[in-house]
Formats: C-alpha cells, sequence, structure tokens
C-alpha cells in the first residue's frame, strides 16, 4: 500500500472488483446485488447487467456514524429484501455483491438466497468488511465477518470457496482509523510524521487479526 492509499481501504478492494468483472466472458448475466450507486456497472458493460437494491437508504440515514450525504441508486431491475429476490432459480451466471453483507439482518439467509439464484458452475464475487465503524446508519446491523463465516456459509449452500483475498493488515487498519479521528489542520503533520512511526513501531507477526476485510469468489456446485 502507498502512503495516501491507507485512508482509502476501498482502493484495493475496487480493482479487485474491477478485474474480476472484467475477466468475465462476454454476455453473462449477472446480477449486482446490494447495487448502490452501481459504482461497478462502467465495468459490466460487456455483460447483461442487473441490479438490485431496497432502495430506501437516502445518504443521510439517522446521521449516526458515517454517512455519504448523497446517494443516488440509478434504475433498479428488483427492488425489495436481497434475501427475496422475486426471481426463479438458476438464473444468474454471476452475483456481485460488495460491502452490502454488514448492512442486511439476514446476512446467511442472503447466501442461501444467491445460492438458489446461482446457474450451476455460476460464481459469487462478495467483499465484506471484517472489522468495521457505523455506517450508512440505521442499515448496519453487523462489524464484519471472519473468513470462517465464509467457509460455513459455502458448506451449508452447496458452494465452493475459489478465492479468499485479504485486505489490509493491523497496523493499515490502525492508521486508517486515527487519521480518521486527527483534526484537518493536523493531517499534514500526521501523514509527514506519525504514519512513518507508527509503522517503525507497530510490527507484527499475524496480519490476519485485523484488517479491513475479505474479498471472496465462491462457485456454485
Amino acid at each position: 500500500m502507498k502512503l495516501f492509499d491507507t485512508y482509502d481501504n476501498s482502493k484495493f478492494r475496487n480493482e479487485w472488483v474491477k478485474k474480476k468483472l472484467e475477466s468475465l466472458s462476454e454476455n453473462l448475466t449477472i446480477l449486482d446485488a446490494g447495487c448502490g450507486t452501481q459504482q461497478y456497472r462502467k465495468y459490466c458493460e460487456h455483460l447483461n447487467y442487473k441490479a438490485q437494491d431496497f432502495g430506501e437508504y437516502d445518504g443521510s440515514g439517522d446521521s449516526v456514524g458515517l454517512q455519504n450525504k448523497t446517494w443516488d441508486y440509478g434504475k433498479l431491475d428488483y427492488v425489495g429484501d436481497i434475501w427475496d429476490i422475486d426471481e426463479k432459480d438458476n438464473i444468474f451466471d454471476v452475483i456481485l455483491c460488495t460491502e452490502v453483507l454488514e448492512h442486511l439482518p439476514f446476512p446467511n439467509n442472503t447466501i442461501k438466497e444467491f445460492s438458489r439464484l446461482l446457474k450451476k458452475d455460476a460464481l459469487l464475487i462478495i467483499s465484506a468488511p471484517f472489522c468495521s465503524i457505523p455506517h450508512q446508519t440505521p442499515y448496519y446491523f453487523y462489524n464484519g465477518f471472519s473468513s470462517y463465516w465464509y467457509e460455513k456459509m459455502a458448506e451449508d449452500n452447496n458452494l465452493e470457496i475459489v478465492e479468499i483475498v485479504q485486505n489490509g493488515n493491523p497496523t493499515e487498519y490502525v492508521i486508517q482509523e486515527l487519521y480518521r479521528l486527527a483534526d484537518n489542520k493536523i493531517k499534514k503533520i500526521f501523514i509527514k510524521f506519525l504514519i512513518p512511526l507508527i509503522r517503525s513501531l507497530y510490527k507484527v507477526k499475524d496480519e490476519s487479526y485485523l484488517h479491513f476485510g475479505y474479498q471472496v469468489v465462491m462457485k456454485k456446485k
């Protein structure tokens, strides 16, 4: 990670998702589940793209925690609960679900629903936090998901994990949260002096116990 990437943990994730989408064969039908503002639609021009969301977040929420301020869903093909999508079985070649699971009261049911909707050998591309602070409240229900959760969901829903990638490490996570707390007036000082100091002092052997999140690819058996 470059120095300034520390304050935007989405950079690594976005590049990973972009590569996954651009590598997909033409004309596959993809569901962007919990699509939000459809930020990845631009990488799906070669695909039959379908957008789904519950459509109720307005950017301000209840003003607690981090909010997006502005929000535009665009045209949605499916509106409603992500764990109960009005579509027949085995219809999608790919389902994309990025940074959504923490906002769902029923994430386990959601993975079950994805398995129902996917064709045999179809792909499920997911990202979600491992640890996060409240955001988009009141639609925030889980702090994050461990690798063991993905393994259990795959086992229970006729899926197999093809790839699981960790985003960030304890040092980067601590720096991100300290930077968020810093006053705008001292951020330049923080960047120039404190970050190098933290990186020189804060060394850990196990980088998996605190990080931003996992990026996962599963395949329907």
